[in-house]
């Protein structure tokens, strides 16, 4: 797994391949990590959850780093890439153009997973600089995953091999992220100091304009007027992202009542089990992460109605959808859920089930142990290849 950000650091795309790799390690799959070593706390080489991880120092040039890590990368793999037999890469961007060139050299099968419609996804690479160098790079790769059916849908409109899109969405522990007993709820708002009594809305993920986290609070100036005991939960650090011209994230969450800016926390599924309704207003995503989890949790969930969402959320079925961007639909989805004890139970035990029967971890590593095995073959071609055996 090469990938630019990594627990400890916050961010989806390494959740996912951490995640991803614990449960590929329990089908007989050896996975590693390749990351950056962004700052001098973290230590070089660690096991996380079992999973070996070696962290390469960047220079310090911020804008720059992300290419100097995956140069760095291309660098280690060409001296230790024989002990690989794929080079799984998380986001396509035109940093990853030198992994996959090495991988190419190497005789090594490589997968490029899409994370973000409207940042990584073709239509997007085309648009910006060097943006055929990436589509070329795109199409050496042996494997193209795409997280939702919007997101494929995109690939297949560029002149890339459609033979070498693979649709896998992203996984999660839905035994983790569960519904709470009965019991058990007021005893985790005790535990977190949160109100008994408030009715509790939960956003989780960066607190900046990408993930709409501006429309949010301006909407919930409308929830409070109507409903002035509910309370909004802020999970996630703060981001200034916004354009030129538009308030600071900052001056929102400071001029916001009944608001609590908690920052990144590790114990998330907690949170959830203890709120009442689950927030998504983003402006990009592939498929959020953290609404699968809220989904999984059996919340309620309102989400803006961008590309990829729709993989989700069923507008009245299991969740709600609103127009991006629009605070004023964003308020009436909320303070209607807020109001509707049954609606909430409703659409928050559908989208459990959906979630159980889609985007479980389990089933989303057994596509993957399986696209490995189809690139490579018969498991004896895989001995001979890497020395080591690996399960079919």
């Amino acid at each position: 797994m090469v990938v630019y950000t990594f627990p400890p650091l916050y961010g989806g795309a390494g959740r996912q391949a951490l995640r991803l790799a614990a449960y590929l390690q329990r089908r007989g799959v050896s996975a590693s990590v390749l990351t950056a070593r962004r700052h001098r706390g973290l230590p070089p080489k660690e096991s996380l959850d079992g999973i070996p991880v070696v962290r390469l120092n960047v220079p310090g040039f911020r804008r720059l780093q992300p290419l100097f890590f995956f140069l760095t990368a291309s660098c280690y793999l060409l001296r230790h890439g024989r002990l690989y037999d794929v080079f799984h890469i998380h986001g396509a961007y035109l940093r990853v153009i030198p992994v996959v060139v090495v991988g190419r050299l190497l005789g090594k099968k490589t997968v490029v997973k899409m994370t973000s419609q409207g940042t990584d996804d073709p239509a997007s690479s085309r648009k910006r600089r060097l943006g055929t160098l990436l589509l070329w790079a795109l199409g050496q790769a042996d494997a193209v995953v795409s997280v939702s059916r919007d997101m494929s849908a995109v690939y297949r409109e560029s002149d890339l091999p459609h033979e070498k899109l693979v649709e896998i969405p992203n996984g999660v522990l839905t035994d983790v992220f569960c519904p709470p007993p009965a019991d058990e709820r007021s005893r985790i708002r005790d535990r977190l100091n949160l109100p008994q009594d408030a009715e509790i809305a939960v956003f989780v993920g960066f607190v900046g304009y990408q993930k709409g986290a501006d429309t949010l609070l301006l909407a919930w100036r409308r929830v409070i007027e109507r409903r002035p005991g509910a309370c909004l939960l802020l999970l996630g650090p703060l981001r200034e992202d916004a354009p030129e011209g538009s308030p600071s994230m900052h001056a929102l969450v400071t001029r916001s009542t009944r608001t609590l800016l908690l920052g990144q926390k590790d114990n998330v599924h907690e949170y959830l089990k203890a709120s009442d309704v689950f927030v998504q207003p983003s402006r990009l995503e592939g498929l959020s992460n953290a609404l699968l989890e809220a989904m999984s949790t059996g919340l309620a969930c309102v989400a803006s109605n961008i590309v990829g969402m729709g993989e989700a959320i069923q507008h009245g079925q299991d969740g709600l959808l609103f127009p991006p961007g629009e605070t004023d639909a964003l308020a009436d989805s909320i303070l209607k859920l807020l109001a509707d004890d049954e609606k909430r139970l409703t659409l928050g035990t559908r989208a459990r089930e959906k979630t159980m029967a889609k985007f479980s971890i389990d089933a989303v590593a057994d596509r993957y142990a399986s696209l490995y095995m189809r690139l490579l073959g018969p498991a004896e071609k895989i001995a001979g290849r890497s020395g080591r055996t690996v399960e079919k």
